[in-house]
């Protein structure tokens, strides 16, 4: 995935990720600061707790 001008302009600082075998990179991404984390931990908790109520068949 790679990030849109806009991302890159609301997150200023960013990471490479690179290929582990050919050490190609791969994609930019943000570091995010302690909010945005925060964000995204709520947001996967609730990911998590719905996934979890599927019976599994329907995983």
């Amino acid at each position: 995935m790679t990030r849109t001008d806009r991302e890159a302009a609301s997150h200023p600082a960013t990471f490479t990720v690179h290929a582990p075998a050919t050490g190609k990179a791969l994609a930019d991404h943000p570091v995010d600061g302690p909010a945005e984390v925060a964000r995204a931990v709520r947001r996967a908790r609730s990911a998590a707790a719905r996934w979890a109520a599927l019976p599994a068949a329907r995983r």
